[in-house]
């Protein structure tokens, strides 16, 4: 079998010229570099001091394995929800994540058969 490898560049931006002299000394964006493909503008989730016009780390994953799923499966669509639980003692614990694919299945057209 043939390896595949993926090799991803993540480079951190949210430096205001402090470095992480403060909690609030910087941002949480960074960028992820894939050779010959858009880069992506990431940061922490809102809740976390992110910037909510970009993607955060649980965002990629939810789109990472709904996309998976949706590969494999052949689904049509693909719902995903990740939960964020408030006042939870972990910082950046999830609890849960639900994928939920929706199938249509259409007739053949009987010329096709």
């Amino acid at each position: 079998m043939t390896a595949h490898m993926y090799k991803a560049k993540l480079t951190w931006t949210g430096n205001l010229g402090e470095g992480t002299s403060g909690y609030k000394a910087y941002t949480r964006d960074y960028d992820v570099a894939f050779e010959g493909k858009p880069v992506i503008k990431g940061s922490s989730d809102p809740n976390y001091i992110g910037d909510a016009t970009r993607h955060d780390p649980e965002d990629m994953l939810l789109a990472a394995l709904s996309a998976c799923h949706m590969l494999w499966y052949g689904a049509e669509r693909n719902l995903a929800e990740k939960p964020l639980p408030q006042g939870s003692s972990a910082a950046g614990s999830r609890s849960s994540l639900s994928l939920r694919h929706t199938r249509t299945i259409r007739t053949m057209d009987s010329s096709l058969r």
